[in-house]
This record gives structure tokens, sequence and C-alpha cells, in this order.
């Protein structure tokens, strides 16, 4: 199937395309955070009760956080949501209009959290943050939504990535994570995909951008690509809780978020796979562009209400 038709105009038509913003990373970061709130802040207001900005305990020191709270009587689900961005570009602010869609969508309560960005965090550093707000999140569900048995985590691309290591580290956590949504993650840096070359031009995240921003994160690759917190493909899969896992047609990262999905199974994880055929990277903050994207969003967000439930 050709790539949605509003995606590939923008691609076709915008100056630069659609690749996401790689070089000096300062530079990126503030280009990246530019075009999201400027998106965000094209739409109409949100429907939510409250916004609310906060920090939470990071591995090496507090971590921003904002908190989503949906206009709902009585205790909500909670979704800890990590952000994407490579583990070098993204933040709350960049990352505020996926947030608020989740909760405005779902009717949770959801906590994004930033964590150490590279190459001034380098791998791990950015797995032991999502680790400590983790902990934070499951220890402090009373102040959120409420419900201590009704607490899940998600993330996008390198979010989906700290999430899934996250959710195999706290696996045997009681209350733990009711569910997981991985949304086109990074999941195997060990070894090469066919979707990697095939998709290696984007639109949003090319291979150029994918090499760029892994070799940021890991300082070692010989030695770090096969450890599990980088290539949560690698661990320990079975008892983990259930997982909608996310992947799109036109991405680089397509085929290890399918092999992801299939290996989850094959350890007996309920796991509902969506693909999308006409779509690409990153296809979750692209509603407002989109009549395709906004559709997948939606059923997205309708698969996650029901498994929180």
């Amino acid at each position: 199937m050709a790539l949605d038709p509003q995606i590939q105009a923008l691609e076709d038509n915008l100056p630069n395309g659609l690749a996401l913003p790689i070089g000096d990373p300062v530079a990126a970061r503030e280009t990246f955070r530019s075009l999201n709130v400027a998106l965000r802040d094209a739409q109409p207001p949100t429907t939510l009760a409250s916004i609310e900005d906060l920090e939470v305990p990071g591995a090496r020191g507090p971590l921003p956080a904002r908190i989503y709270r949906p206009a709902a009587e009585g205790d909500t689900a909670t979704i800890l949501w990590i952000h994407g961005g490579g583990f070098v570009i993204g933040d709350v602010d960049a990352y505020d209009f996926q947030a608020r869609t989740l909760a405005e969508r779902t009717g949770a309560t959801v906590i994004a959290v930033d964590y150490g960005l590279a190459p001034e965090d380098p791998f791990p550093n950015g797995a032991d943050d999502a680790e400590a707000a983790a902990r934070w999140v499951l220890s402090n569900v009373d102040r959120l939504g409420g419900d201590a048995e009704r607490v899940a985590i998600a993330g996008d691309s390198a979010g989906g990535n700290l999430s899934a290591v996250t959710t195999q580290a706290l696996r045997d956590e009681s209350p733990g994570f009711k569910a997981q949504l991985l949304l086109y993650p990074v999941v195997d840096v060990s070894r090469e995909y066919p979707s990697h070359t095939e998709n290696a031009a984007g639109p949003v995240l090319t291979l150029e951008s994918a090499l760029w921003f892994g070799g940021l994160y890991l300082t070692d690759p010989g030695s770090q690509s096969s450890d599990p917190r980088a290539s949560p493909l690698l661990g320990e899969l079975a008892g983990l809780p259930p997982a909608i896992v996310v992947t799109a047609q036109y991405d680089p990262l397509r085929d290890e978020g399918v092999a992801y999905a299939d290996a989850l199974k094959a350890a007996g994880v309920p796991v509902t796979h969506l693909h999308y055929d006409a779509l690409m990277h990153g296809f979750f903050g692209f509603g407002p562009l989109s009549a395709a994207c906004e559709a997948a969003i939606d059923e997205i967000c309708v698969q996650f209400k029901q498994l929180i439930a």
C-alpha cells in the first residue's frame, strides 16, 4: 500500500521533508521542540481537567514531569508515558500533544517524564532514569490515577524501548504494570533487519538519523548492543503484562517491532499487534495532519483503554 497521501504531500512540499533533525544535539532538540509545540498550539483547547508540572526522582537527580488529569469522577487508571526521540532529542514539551492525546482518549491519568539524553547521558542512563521514574509512579498512585491495580506504561520509539526495558526490570513488582503500549519501538539494536534498508529514506525516521541516534546513545556498541537493556528483544519475556505493539509499514523499525510482538506471543504474553500499512514512524503525533494517522490513533487508544479497564 502506498504511503498515506496526506503524509506524502507533507514529505514532498516541506523544504526538508519530514526527516527528524540531526547534527548538533542541542540544536536538534530545540528544532524538534519548536516544531512539535507549534503543532500542539494550533489545536483546539484540551478537554482535560488539569495539566500539572512537577519533578519526580530519577537515577541521578530529579526529572521534569507533567501530569495530565482527565475530566472524570473517581479513580482512574494511570499511564506512565515515556517519550521517543532516539535517546537524544525530545522532552515533555516536545511530546505534550501525544501525552494529552493519550489522556483525553483513554480517560486515564497520564504522567509524562523526561530522562537523561545522550550524548550527555549515554546508555544505560536513560534506562536507569525510566526505571527510577516508574518505581516512583508505582509508589505514588494515590496522587495520580488512584487505582493501584490499573497502572500501565507506554512509549514511542526510544520511549518504547525504555518502556519495554522498564517493564522487564519491574516484572515482579506487586502491584506492577497492568499493561504496556509500545509504539513503533526500538527493541533490537544487535542486528540488521530488512526494513532498516527498505525504509532507509523515511519519512520521519531515516537510516541516517537512526545511526546518528544510536551512535550517541551507545558508547560501546560491540558490547552494549546485545545487552537486554539496549535490546529488550534479547531479554526474558515470560511473565510480562499484556502488550499492544504498534508497527508501521514505512518505518525502519517495522521488522524489529514485528519480531518483538511475535516473541512476546511465543513467551505466553497476551499481545495485540496493530500494524498500519500506509503510515510511518512517529505517526502518533500526526493526527491533526492526516486522517489516516487520526484513525490509527483512535484505534490504538480504544484498544489500550479496553486493556487497562
